[in-house]
C-alpha cells in the first residue's frame, strides 16, 4: 500500500531512478505511475542539463502533468507548459 498522504516526490536520475544506461527499471516505472495515478506530483531534480533530463521525462510521460524539471542542480527550472 502506498502512502496516500504524500503530495510530491522529487527524484534524482543517475543511479537513483535510472542506471548508467538511462534504463528505468520496471519497478521504478510502475511505482511512479501508481503515485501519479494517486495524485502525487512527481518531478525530476538532477545535476544533468535539460537535454540530458528530457529523454527520461518523456519516457515517464511527465509532460502531461505540466510539472517542472529542475536541472543543473537548481540552475535551470524548466517549465514544460511555457518552455
Amino acid at each position: 500500500m502506498l502512502n496516500t498522504t504524500l503530495k510530491l516526490l522529487a527524484v534524482d536520475l543517475d543511479n537513483t531512478l535510472t542506471n548508467h544506461d538511462d534504463f528505468i527499471s520496471r519497478a521504478n516505472f510502475v511505482a511512479i505511475e501508481k503515485l501519479q495515478q494517486q495524485g502525487v506530483k512527481v518531478i525530476i531534480v538532477t545535476g544533468r542539463s535539460l537535454s540530458g533530463a528530457l529523454p527520461v521525462y518523456e519516457k515517464l510521460k511527465m509532460r502531461q502533468f505540466g510539472l517542472p524539471i529542475v536541472c543543473l542542480n537548481g540552475g535551470i527550472i524548466y517549465d514544460p507548459i511555457n518552455e
